[in-house]
Order: structure tokens, then C-alpha cells, then sequence
């Protein structure tokens, strides 16, 4: 048990402590440490009175770190030794042995309080994904032990004796049928045949210590069942029951038939492998898992999507969504063993992810300034470098450490080798990124005595470099067509507008933010509108010729929501759906009819024409921006907006009061008017 010694008060200030420090170290995720922390108090005080496993559920993407926290968290609290670990990916289909290291690890700390780290939980999944039912039965004392602590199980760290056991009985109730007999242990007849059976079964061993050279023997044949050979072998059963085969050997010798020997084996299986109960009801359970139904967004992979939206994504995420999505993969009675202490881990910010960048950098100058006597000071473009190589929004922090161990920590060495080369020895360096190359310079006592140049592959951003070409050209008039959409009829700056991507199946993209949380026929005709955008900006700007195959999927887009609002949402006028095939679904919906067919032609041949007139209307404005964009990769809110008031003032337009997702709507505003 943890220090049993320590007050209340001291282990009170163990966890505090733990918690702060954690926050020093770990970075986005203050409010789950918080939580943890709380939850944690009842069970770190007093466990005494816990009458069941507290269990805390860590939900994330790969890469969020949550497995590092928790041990990082033991660590704090100086109980790394009443920790466990069991990474349920590791076992794959062999779930039974899970039991086995489950029950081994955890026998010792039978009706204590340890810390179980179940990790990886997503593969402990019972079912498939057509929801069929997965057999793993080896998975039952898991969820037992999520249910109540309490574990029934079978001791199998003798298991090598068991079978040895069971084997003896067999060969011993051979001998029986074939009619031998003992008296008071001794063997009454087929004496020899006996003795060569039971020392060739390997049931005991020999005892060396007694010399059986030149063909003596400390017994006689016929005294094999009460021998040092027999009597080990019975006593290795069950250290428990007998101090040594002496002990054995003197029950034995009152035994006048092989079958009290069979009942006296089998008596001490059934002792000593019969069932036990582990009691871990004091323990705390730690249910850590990658849920990426939950997490729609995951398999998005392009580095260029915007780290902050897609936190503000993840921030939608509640716990019913992660009942929901556990629900794919587990029982709902499995479910409700997790219990409701779910903890969300969010998609960082693009704050988070500089943090996280400078914190490290900040580790790696500590080491380096405690072990080589140097001071290291990164410049913002290195910080700037790592971000651009490594952020991938949907895989967490992972990609960013390699980076950092790519560009900065494998140069360390080389910074070091070199700053032995230069007299005088340095205090001090300074680490610059300039163009394609780090730039190091070395200074004592704030002189400026050497240069060291090491060059720098870019991987990720040389793809977002401006190639000046024709297909640049194209992509900047498509991509500026949304963008002009969005902000002259919807109203809505774009957060940011790209023509030169790391995706390769994405040549650019236009990110605009509309609600999500009400879906209204505005909102689709809006959506309609903008991904017309980019067709109507090709054909105005360089002919209908030169449409490429880049609208096709803003088209297919434009059909589905057209026939939705007409067949599904009850948009047309028409009060029922017609969204089903002829030869199949409910009676009570309609097939898909020609008049459907007209209106949604007559719905998207509408928005085609407004987008139209307002393209050509502002035609300058797309040029602008299109020109902008065909010799630079990117550009954000800020800036498009600055280009837009330049625009209105020059054209003596009137100003437009730009909508955001939140004030995109006046529901509550109306209401109340009426």
C-alpha cells in the first residue's frame, strides 16, 4: 500500500502539486487535468470507502497524448509501482492471454488501491463493423472488472504442475485397473514395471545430494511412492499443504492403495487451482481510447486545413456523441459499465500547437545549457519552420515532435561538434532559419565569433511554394469565384482562400464558415451559390471553353443539395418525401417523378443566374483577387477583407455588414419583434 504513513493532508498537496505541474508540461488540455485532478481526490484520500473501481473514460484522436499524461501523472505522484499497464491493441485475437498478464500483474495488490491503465481501448471492441458480435470471450474479466472489481479467475502460474498432476492421476489409475497394490505405501507387486513407469513420468526429480553411482540406491524399489522422487513431485503441487516430501512420504507410508494416492492429488488440485477472487474494487481505472467516429473530421489529412476550425469543431463533441460512436464498436450494457466520467480531448488550436512547439524547444535549451554549458536561442522563423513542416491538425501532436527532433535535435550534435572547433569556446548561439538553411551563429561574451550553415529539406511547405504557372492561374480564378460569392451575396468572408496545396488531390481550396447547427433553405440555396462560384468564374474569366474538370465535384455538390431541398426537406412546397426507388421503402413516401426532376433544375438554373450577375457585376473584384492569388499560395480573412474595402472605396460602393456563423441567423430578433 502507498505510504501508509502520509496524512491527508500531505497526500492532499501530493495531487495539487501533480496537477500543477502537469499544466507546466502539458499543453491544451488544462481543463481535463482539472477534471482528472477532481475526480481523482475521493479515491486518492480515501479509498477506503469506495465500493466499486472509479472509472475515467479519455476519449481522443491518435496522437493527443492522453496515454503520456496519465503516466506522466503516476510519475508525479510517486506511484509508478502501483501502476499498471495493458495496451489492449497488443493482445489482437489472443485475448486469453490477456487474462493471464492481467491476473499475474494484479494478484499482489488483491483488496488495494493501484492505479489500471486499460490503453487502447477501441480495440477491446465486442463488435464488427456490420455491428455483428465479435467473440472475445477473453475480454469477460475486463468487463467485469469495469462492473464491479471483482475478478474470478483460475491461478495458472503453476500450470506446468497442474498438467503434471493430471498426468500422474492417469497413470496411476492405469496402474490400479492392471491390479498393483501398495501396503502402508509399499509396493506389493509388479514392482519393477512400477518404479521405471513413475521415474521415467518425470513426476518429481531425483535428489543429487544422494550418490546413486555404482548402482546404490537410498531406497528400495518397491518404496518408490514414498521415495524423494514420487514425493517431490506431490509436494511441488502444493507447497501450501506439505513443508517438504518428507511430510509426503509420511502420509503416504498409512496408505494401503494406489487410490488414496489418486484422492490425495486430486485433493490438492482442487485446493490449489481452484478458483480465486481478486478484490480491485478499491482501484482506479483508467479507459483510454481513439474514437474516430466521434471525430468527423479525422481522415481529413491536409495540413492545410486550419487548425483552429477544426477545433472548433471538435468543441461540438459531447458525450452523448461518444456514447453514440462507442456504440459501433461495443454492447450498450458494455457502454454503461464505462459509466458517465467521460473526458473529451479537443483538437488543438493553432495557439496550442505554437505552445506546444515552444515548449519543447524550451526543454531542449534547458538540456542543452545543463550538459554543454551553452546557451541556445531559437529565432521565430525556427519556431515558424516547425510549424509549417509538422502541424497536421487531425494527427495531434505527434507529427510536430518528429519535426522537432528532425530539424532541431539531430543538428545539435553538429552544432556541438562544431562549436569544439572555434577558439574562443562559445557561451552562446543564436539559431536562425533563412530560406533553405538554418543559420547559426556563435558568440562569447556577445561577440560574434563564428558561423555555422546547415541546410534545411523542406518536405511539407516547398509544396505550397507559388509555382507562377497556368495551372496556379486557373485554380486562383476558381478558388477567388467562391470567394467573391461568399462575400458579395452571402456576405461571409472566407477565412482563408489557397491555390497552392500540400493535398494532392486538392489543387486549392476556399474555407468558408456557415452555420451548422440549423440547416435552413437559405442556408442551402447560400451553399448552392457559393460552390457555382468557381464554375461561373472560369467561364466568365477565360470562356466556357476552358472549364476544367475541378468543378465537377462543386456540381455534384449543387445536385444533391437542390434534389434534398425538393425530395427530403419539404423546400418546394411539396408536404411529403420522394426520396425512394420505385421497386422498394415505405408506401408512404413517393418515388422520384419528373416534376421533382424540373424543379430542382429550375432551383440550381435560379442560383446559376444570380451567381452570374453577380460575378459579372464585380468582375473587377474577381480579377483582383484572382491576380493576387495566381503569384501567392494563400490568403486569410484579414487581408480579403482590406482587399474588399479597397475595392468598395475605389468603386464608391456601399459598404456590406459582413455575417459571421453566429449572426448569420436573427431567429431570436424576430421572435421577439413579434
Amino acid at each position: 500500500m502507498y505510504k501508509q504513513s502520509i496524512s491527508i493532508d500531505q497526500k492532499k498537496e501530493v495531487l495539487e502539486n501533480a496537477i500543477s505541474q502537469l499544466k507546466k508540461e502539458f499543453v491544451g488540455i488544462n481543463d481535463i487535468i482539472d477534471e482528472v485532478g477532481d475526480l481523482m481526490m475521493s479515491w486518492w484520500i480515501f479509498p477506503e470507502h469506495q465500493f466499486r473501481p472509479l472509472i475515467i473514460n479519455l476519449w481522443g484522436m491518435t496522437g493527443s497524448g492522453k496515454t503520456a499524461f496519465i503516466k506522466r501523472l503516476v510519475e508525479l505522484m510517486d506511484y509508478s509501482k502501483y501502476s499498471f499497464r495493458f495496451d489492449m491493441g497488443a493482445f489482437g485475437n489472443h485475448t486469453s492471454y490477456l487474462k493471464t498478464i492481467l491476473t499475474t500483474n494484479l494478484s499482489s495488490h488483491d483488496n488495494q488501491n493501484p492505479v489500471i491503465i486499460l490503453d487502447e481501448f477501441q480495440f477491446a471492441k465486442t463488435k464488427d463493423e456490420n455491428g455483428k458480435e465479435v467473440n472475445n470471450n477473453g475480454l469477460r474479466m475486463i468487463w467485469d472488472l469495469l462492473d464491479s472489481g471483482i475478478i474470478h479467475y483460475e491461478p495458472i502460474e503453476n500450470i506446468y504442475q497442474l498438467t503434471k498432476g493430471r498426468k500422474m492421476m492417469l497413470i496411476l489409475k492405469s496402474l490400479e485397473k492392471e491390479g498393483v497394490q501398495i501396503k502402508k505405501g509399499v509396493l506389493q507387486n509388479n514392482i519393477s514395471r512400477v518404479e521405471r513407469i513413475i521415474k521415467s513420468s518425470h513426476f518429481g526429480y531425483e535428489d543429487h545430494s544422494v550418490d546413486r553411482s555404482d548402482g546404490k540406491k537410498p531406497y528400495p524399489p518397491e518404496n518408490i511412492f514414498i521415495s524423494d522422487i514420487f514425493g517431490n513431485g506431490v509436494f511441488d503441487l502444493s507447497e501450501e499443504m506439505f513443508g517438504h516430501y518428507g511430510e509426503v512420504a509420511a502420509q503416504i507410508s498409512k496408505m494401503n492403495s494406489l487410490n488414496e494416492i489418486i484422492e490425495l492429488i486430486e485433493n490438492i488440485l482442487e485446493i490449489t487451482f481452484a478458483q480465486r477472487e481478486m478484490d480491485l474494487t478499491k482501484s482506479i481505472i483508467f479507459v483510454l481510447g481513439n474514437i474516430d467516429e466521434a471525430y468527423e473530421m479525422s481522415d481529413h489529412i491536409n495540413p492545410d486545413i486550419d487548425a483552429d476550425e477544426y477545433r472548433r469543431f471538435t468543441l461540438k463533441i459531447n458525450i452523448a456523441d461518444i456514447k453514440k460512436a462507442l456504440q459501433s464498436r461495443f454492447r450498450n450494457e458494455q457502454i454503461a459499465r464505462l459509466g458517465n466520467n467521460h473526458l473529451i480531448y479537443y483538437a488543438f488550436s493553432n495557439k496550442n500547437f505554437e505552445q506546444l512547439i515552444s515548449l519543447n524547444l524550451k526543454r531542449l535549451k534547458a538540456l542543452v545549457k545543463s550538459k554543454f554549458k551553452l546557451k541556445v536561442t531559437f529565432t521565430k522563423k525556427v519556431n515558424q519552420l516547425i510549424y509549417a513542416e509538422g502541424v497536421f491538425p487531425t494527427h495531434g501532436v505527434r507529427p510536430v515532435l518528429s519535426t522537432i527532433t528532425n530539424y532541431i535535435e539531430t543538428n545539435i550534435t553538429k552544432v556541438i561538434y562544431e562549436r569544439n572547433t572555434v577558439q574562443p569556446k562559445t557561451d552562446h548561439i543564436l539559431w536562425d532559419f533563412v530560406d533553405d538553411h538554418f543559420d547559426i551563429k556563435f558568440y562569447k561574451d556577445k561577440n560574434q565569433v563564428h558561423t555555422l550553415s546547415l541546410p534545411v529539406i523542406q518536405k511539407i511547405n516547398s509544396l505550397r511554394k507559388s509555382t507562377h504557372d497556368d495551372q496556379q492561374a486557373m485554380v486562383a480564378v476558381h478558388e477567388s469565384g467562391h470567394a467573391v460569392i461568399a462575400m458579395m451575396m452571402v456576405h461571409v468572408i472566407p477565412e482563408y482562400v489557397i491555390t497552392r496545396t500540400v493535398d494532392s488531390d486538392s489543387a486549392g481550396f476556399t474555407y468558408t464558415v456557415l452555420p451548422d447547427d440549423i440547416v435552413t433553405k437559405r442556408l442551402m440555396l447560400d451553399r448552392m451559390r457559393l460552390l457555382l462560384g468557381g464554375y461561373v468564374a472560369e467561364t466568365l474569366t477565360f470562356g466556357e471553353e476552358n472549364n476544367t474538370t475541378g468543378v465537377s465535384d462543386d456540381l455534384k455538390k449543387v445536385t444533391q443539395l437542390a434534389h434534398s431541398m425538393v425530395r427530403e426537406y419539404g423546400m418546394t412546397g411539396l408536404t411529403y418525401k420522394s426520396n425512394i426507388h420505385v421497386y422498394g421503402g415505405n408506401p408512404a413516401q413517393f418515388t422520384f417523378g419528373s416534376d421533382d426532376e424540373i424543379t430542382a433544375k429550375e432551383i440550381i438554373n435560379q442560383c446559376l443566374e444570380e451567381v452570374k450577375e453577380c460575378m459579372t457585376e464585380h468582375k473587377q473584384f474577381l480579377l483582383l483577387m484572382s491576380n493576387y492569388l495566381a503569384n501567392n499560395n494563400k490568403i486569410i480573412k484579414s487581408d480579403l477583407k482590406k482587399m474588399y474595402l479597397g475595392y468598395q472605396k475605389k468603386n464608391k460602393l456601399k459598404k456590406i455588414n459582413f455575417l459571421d456563423k453566429n449572426s448569420y441567423y436573427d431567429f431570436k430578433k424576430k421572435l421577439e419583434s413579434q
